[in-house]
Formats: C-alpha cells, sequence, structure tokens
C-alpha cells in the first residue's frame, strides 16, 4: 500500500482541486434543499417517514465520509475491503 505522506498529500490535492469543490457544493445543496423539504412537510403538519429521514442521514455521513475522511481512514477502509 502507498505510504500514508504521499497519499495525504494526493488526498489534499483532490479535496483542493476545482473539480472536487464543485461536487462538494452541489452535493451540500441536494442536502440543504432535501433537509429544508422534510422540515417544511414536518412543520406543516405532514408525516416524515423514518424511510426518509434515516436515508437523509445515511446521504449526509456519507457525503462527510467521502469530502472529510483522512488520509488514514481511507488506507483502512481500502485495507478492509482487501481482506474480504
Amino acid at each position: 500500500m502507498r505510504d500514508l505522506i504521499s497519499f495525504s498529500r494526493d488526498l489534499a490535492e483532490w479535496r483542493e482541486s476545482p473539480v472536487t469543490m464543485e461536487l462538494r457544493a452541489a452535493m451540500a445543496k441536494v442536502l440543504a434543499r432535501r433537509k429544508r423539504a422534510l422540515v417544511s412537510s414536518f412543520l406543516s403538519g405532514r408525516e416524515v417517514s423514518e424511510a426518509d429521514r434515516r436515508a437523509l442521514r445515511l446521504v449526509e455521513e456519507w457525503v462527510a465520509d467521502f469530502f472529510e475522511s483522512s488520509a488514514e481512514d481511507v488506507q483502512e477502509a481500502m485495507k478492509d475491503d482487501a481482506d474480504e
């Protein structure tokens, strides 16, 4: 497996790339829009299903993991996948 220093450098470079920043901003907008829709439904008295709330939470967690994981986290996940 690649050494952690070069992997960290590549990860930092990827995070700072314009494409990554645009993707991150787009995902943030989608999540914010979905959250506003669920809150609006709830506040207007409509039921918001557990599945909808859970789906939003899972996507929020995925986005955080995708964009904010450390190099160590990514290498550990890759190692776990290779072990399976």
